[in-house]
Parts: C-alpha cells; structure tokens; sequence
C-alpha cells in the first residue's frame, strides 16, 4: 500500500510539474483612460499586433482609478501624464517611463459658460478640475496668465466621469478638461479661455512602468511598444479605417475621433528613439522644466536631480 501511494504521489506531482510548465504565460495588463492616442493601443489589439505576448488591456474611467490599480499591483503598466508620473516618482523613485505617446497641443483647456469671456472673469467662480496633477497643473496654469491664484475661484474637485455631466447641469461655470469631452462642451456652446497651446510641450502622456515590476517581461513590453507603433502607421495610412475600429469607446463617430487628435501631437517612432536612445533628449529636459514649474505652482516639493526616469531598455529601434 505504501508503494503503491508513494507511485501516486510521484505521478500526480509530474502531472503539477508539466501543467505548471505548459500554463499559458501570464498576460501583460495595461491600465487606459479615454483619451484619443491611447485608444491606438486598442487598435494595435484589434489589429492582430499583441499576438506574440498576452497583452490584456484594462479600461478606468479615471486618473485615480487607473492609478489606485497600479499602485496595488494589479497593472504592469499605465498610461498617464507627466505630471501625475512626476508625483509618483518623488515618492517612488523605481518609477520609469518606457514611452512617449503626445504631446498636447490645445486638447487639454479651461472652458467656461458663454457669459465668462475670460480667465479673469471666473474670479469668485466655481470652477472644477480633476483632484489630480494634471487637473492642478492646466487649472493654476491657466489662472497663472492672467495673474490669479487657486485663492481667486472656488474650486470644485471634479472627477472625469462627471464632468460634462457637472459643466451641463450648471453645478460650475467653467472646467478645466480635456478630449473628447472639451469638444463636447463646446459644440454645446461652451467657450474656450485657455488651451495647452499657449504652455507648448508641457502636457505629455507618457506610458509608465516599475522597473522592478516588469523584471523579466521585456518580450511583452517590447510587444506592447512595437505594437503601439505599428498601430499608428496603420491610423496614418488609413486614417477612417483605423478610426471606425476605435471610435466607439470615446462615443464618437469616426469623424469627430479624428477631429480630436488635431489638438495633440502624437510622438513618432524616430522622436522616442531621440528621447531614449540620442545623446541628448529635449523630453527629459522639458520633464525637468515641467517639474520645475510644479514645484513653484507647490504640486511637488522638489526637482529630480541626477536621478534616471526614462529607460530605453525595452525600446526597439527598430520595430520591424
């Protein structure tokens, strides 16, 4: 009897050993929010280009959200702006960002009901914003030009799934926002005080990962990243095409998607080479100007000095 249990055991711990051996890899997940360029990771997906690695994309509805899962270990990456990344890596300095996605260029503003002309008009308003760096940031930016302070308004936390809900309902007279929704509120009659083209370069999204999380992932990340850019060779190419398949998780049509994208500036495959690979990177110092920027507007307490925050690591040059 004892034999014939001890042959059991050796024979169920090789049927363990090979199932463990034969498990499918586990996937690499990914934390998206609404906005235009990230929606090209959906399109590389869609596209067939994910097939060498499990990717798993995950959809949040907010900054906080996204950012909750990733700092409790259930993403392997995110999608975020610089501003959020720079706060993440004043208290985590394992945080590093592996791409450069865009760069606003008027998709993120202040916009306001018609009967507030300017930025100086909303002195004593109510004016919301996401409780997040990037909301603070656009918001004191913006009141910054003409000479106020966050003292001048009444600020009113608004997460980005309430927004236009909020702005429609009257709840605030102007909001600081950003794709789909800007266009939303001002084809509704909403007007436009302030946008990212007058801060150019420092609104960037960025996709952000822990280097000693993803040890040991590298054929996934390249995955992903190759991917991303071959996605947007396709968008490129066939620009409706590309937008029929992805336009439905921003609810809007094809047209208004590609309408969208007008106000941002999609960093291409050459320009991150430049940003991780070049001798010199005008990314990084713009990072560090933004940062500098955050630390007078009392966003961070300081400026990263020497530490390194980008990794080309995973970056192909080539991505074919």
């Amino acid at each position: 009897m004892q034999k014939f249990s001890l042959i059991f055991l050796l024979l169920l711990g090789a049927v363990l050993l090979d199932g463990c051996q034969n498990a499918p890899p586990k996937p690499f997940r990914l934390g998206l929010l609404v906005w235009p360029p990230y929606e090209v990771f959906y399109l590389a997906q869609d596209l067939g280009y994910y097939e060498k690695s499990p990717i798993e994309i995950v959809d949040y509805r907010t900054p906080s959200e996204a950012l909750r899962a990733y700092r409790n270990g259930l993403l392997d990456a995110v999608a975020l702006t610089n501003h959020i990344f720079l706060s993440m890596f004043e208290k985590d300095k394992e945080q590093r960002v592996v791409l450069v996605i865009n760069i606003s260029a008027g998709a993120d503003a202040v916009v306001a009901k018609k009967q507030f002309p300017s930025i100086a008009s909303l002195k004593g308003r109510k004016v919301g914003a996401e409780a997040s760096a990037l909301g603070a940031y656009v918001l004191l930016r913006a009141l910054e030009q003409e000479g106020l302070a966050l003292s001048d308004i009444e600020f009113v936390p608004v997460d980005v799934a309430n927004q236009q809900n909020t702005f429609e309902k009257g709840e605030i007279d102007a909001l600081a926002t950003y794709e789909p929704i800007r266009t939303k509120l001002l084809q509704e009659g909403a007007v436009e005080l302030f946008n990212s083209r007058e801060i150019p370069g420092e609104i960037a999204d960025v996709l952000i990962v822990r280097e000693q999380d993803v040890t040991g992932r590298a054929a996934a990340l390249k995955t992903l990243l190759d991917g991303w850019f071959m996605a947007m060779d396709y968008l490129n190419e066939n620009p409706l095409a590309a937008a029929r398949r992805i336009c439905g998780r921003e609810k809007v049509t094809p047209e208004e998607y590609l309408g969208s994208l007008q106000g941002i500036k999609i960093v291409t495959h050459e320009e991150n080479v430049q940003a991780f690979l070049g001798p010199e990177s005008e990314f990084r110092d713009a990072t560090l100007r933004v940062a500098a920027i955050m630390k007078r507007l009392n966003i961070l307490e300081g400026v990263p000095e020497g530490e390194k925050f980008l990794d080309g690591t995973y970056f192909s040059k080539q991505v074919r």
